[in-house]
């Protein structure tokens, strides 16, 4: 099966000093510092999680589009979800949670714009 973000690369950055770089294809990369994985499914999605996961150092954070946050969310990658919630209401939008998912509140802040920043965890 193949992975939901063909020809979508992404920037994750954390437990290396460097950026690592998810793509469904072999690139070259022009940064320097910065690692290429390349997955073409979502069993190599699933096993460059676990191997970032089992190295030492910060969280891993994965900055994308809706794809990448549907196909994360699907394959129950995420540990954390840090949303940001604005205070703006556009009636229209992609859904990041395809089915439902229990998560439980672990810290909320409030900025003066109104603008709010949930953490959950999935039960």
């Amino acid at each position: 099966m193949t992975a939901s973000f063909p020809g979508h690369t992404v920037s994750w950055t954390g437990c290396h000093r460097h950026p690592l770089i998810l793509s469904y294809q072999e690139e070259k990369l022009e940064w320097e510092n910065t690692e290429l994985l390349v997955v073409k499914s979502d069993n190599d999605l699933v096993e460059a999680v676990k191997k970032m996961k089992q190295q030492p150092g910060k969280d891993l954070g994965v900055p994308g589009g809706i794809r990448t946050a549907q196909t994360f969310v699907r394959l129950g990658l995420l540990d954390e979800y840090v949303l940001m919630v604005h205070p703006v209401a556009i009636g229209s939008g992609q859904r990041v949670f395809m089915d439902r998912v229990n998560l439980e509140l672990v810290s909320s802040k409030t900025y003066k714009s109104g603008v709010m920043r949930v953490c959950y965890r999935p039960r």
